[in-house]
């Protein structure tokens, strides 16, 4: 029978250092460009523009998702460099997407991992707030509906059923991702970034800046 068990606990917190090629308003600039092709595609499609409207439903599904996976990846990587010498072998490869195995030779290989992102969320939910991320209520389950979809568009397969990605979808997608991470900033005590507004606040901005 398989062993199962917790992850480690983050030993504490972990701040991102500063590099020259790494600019840290990737993930806000992300979020609000979901929004704002969002509410591009919602302004074509009043103006019956079919063609620009499915083009800007997708991009901005793909911007929010680039979004969740780029702040994840920034804060699991600031943890596996400020906390390298005091987490586990298995910790460190989920937080830097890495697989540590042996080779036929015997020698120890660290490569690159691909984790399931419901998987590497949760683990890093736990390791981030000692408790584990509510699989069974609405937040979990619009956001694996809106993966999904953002998986159908990411892999396209035919049948081509472009008229499946509809404007409330892609709301949905973009209110569901500011959720998960919402509700794991509450699950560390700690405040969300001051520009993850909710998406009806951005769009009021936007609307005052280029009224249509």
């Amino acid at each position: 029978m398989a062993e199962r068990r917790k992850p480690q606990i983050t030993p504490g917190p972990a701040y991102i250092k500063s590099k020259p090629n790494d600019d840290f308003t990737l993930c806000a600039a992300l979020y609000h460009d979901a929004i704002a092709l969002y509410e591009q595609a919602r302004v074509d499609e009043g103006n019956g523009n079919a063609q620009a409207a499915d083009r800007h439903k997708r991009s901005a599904l793909l911007a929010i998702f680039s979004f969740f996976e780029a702040q994840i990846n920034q804060v699991a990587f600031a943890h596996a460099e400020a906390h390298s010498s005091d987490l586990g072998e298995i910790e460190r490869d989920v937080l830097e997407e890495k697989e540590t195995v042996i080779d036929d030779q015997g020698n120890i290989v660290r490569r690159n991992k691909f984790y399931r992102t419901e998987s590497r969320f949760s683990f890093l939910a736990y390791f981030l707030s000692g408790q584990d991320f509510d699989r069974s209520d609405e937040v979990w389950q619009r956001f694996c509906e809106s993966r999904e979809l953002r998986d159908t568009w990411t892999h396209p397969k035919p049948p081509f059923d472009t008229w499946s990605l509809m404007l409330d979808k892609v709301r949905m997608a973009i209110v569901s991702v500011r959720d998960m991470l919402v509700r794991l900033d509450e699950m560390m005590d700690v405040d969300s970034p001051l520009w993850l507004r909710p998406i009806d606040e951005v769009l009021e901005d936007i609307r005052t800046e280029s009224p249509q």
